[in-house]
């Protein structure tokens, strides 16, 4: 688990997806999370700060809602938002390195408590199955209290261990399934053939580890009964 603050103690108060706030359904794209050992918030990989400032309401920009705010460009190409700051300690083209502090929780912006709202977004600035914070940082999507016990400089490398264990495989060929996955693709092949299943489009199958897992065991009771 990464750690976004000194001490490691905190607090998760409002999870990475669907929720309603004031009788509104959003869909919240990021973690809420409230410091318990402090309230020093952490660069939780190395990178480039490629935005730290307020956004005032009257430009009719979106972005005033997060009030102060630092963006942290990760070194593997990911973006890192910290919103809601009483106070930046970083400024714009600055280099920091996994638990530099950044800044103080806050409540600024459009925000109910002081709390920093954490997100993640991938190289096009969006989130997505495959990044978003959860996945990226670790921390659980879930409501609670978490402690980081062991507080360390991670290299490029390990962080991109860390993100590569937090992605699910996508199969996107028949010959990579053929080749590392043979188990699969006798069944595969047998529903596709039957009209049972078909890829993403005629050149890529995009095919998830689950759910290729799930349709091997449907082929496989087919096969049982016969159907194919």
């Amino acid at each position: 688990m990464l750690n976004p603050y000194k001490g490691g103690e905190f607090e998760v108060t409002s999870v990475y997806g669907n929720r309603t706030i004031g009788g509104i359904n959003e869909f919240h794209t990021g973690l809420d999370i409230v410091g318990r050992s402090g309230k020093e918030l952490l660069a939780i990989c190395p990178g480039e700060v490629i935005s730290s400032t307020i956004v005032p309401k009257s430009s009719n920009d979106i972005t005033w809602q997060w009030g102060n705010y630092v963006i942290i460009k990760a070194d593997t190409g990911q973006r890192i938002i910290y919103a809601h700051l009483s106070k930046r300690l970083v400024s714009k083209g600055q280099r920091v390195n996994t638990g530099d502090v950044i800044g103080i929780e806050g409540n600024t912006g459009y925000s109910f408590g002081s709390h920093c709202h954490l997100e993640v977004r991938n190289s096009s600035n969006k989130t997505s199955n495959e990044v978003n914070t959860p996945k990226f940082t670790g921390i659980p999507n879930k409501i609670g209290k978490y402690n980081v016990k062991v507080e360390k400089d991670l290299t490029k490398e390990e962080v991109q261990a860390l993100i590569n264990a937090s992605k699910e495989r996508v199969w996107h060929y028949w010959d990579e399934i053929k080749k590392e996955a043979p188990w699969a693709y006798e069944p595969l092949m047998n529903l596709y053939q039957k009209g049972y299943f078909k890829g993403a489009d005629p050149g890529d199958l995009k095919i998830s580890q689950t759910k290729m897992e799930t349709l091997v065991v449907m082929a496989r009771a087919l096969q049982d009964k016969g159907i194919i």
